[in-house]
């Protein structure tokens, strides 16, 4: 089975916050999983702007990112 979007994005977060220890991603950065670009910083923008729609678990998994809600 294959993950969905959100636990593609949250690996490619990891991935980012693993080498970069933030999550404040640059426009130009473009995630790579095999071979496919992730625009993570869009990602990261549209949960900022709907966490009322995430679970809990995503928003803890976030956090655990040190992920800035602002």
């Amino acid at each position: 089975m294959r993950p969905g979007p959100s636990a593609k994005a949250l690996r490619e977060a990891c991935l980012f916050w693993r080498t970069h220890r933030h999550l404040a991603v640059p426009a130009t950065y473009r995630g790579d999983d095999s071979g496919d670009p992730f625009l993570l910083r869009r990602w990261l923008s549209e949960r900022r702007r709907n966490v009322t729609r995430l679970t809990t678990q995503q928003i803890n998994a976030l956090e655990a990112l040190d992920m800035r809600w602002y």
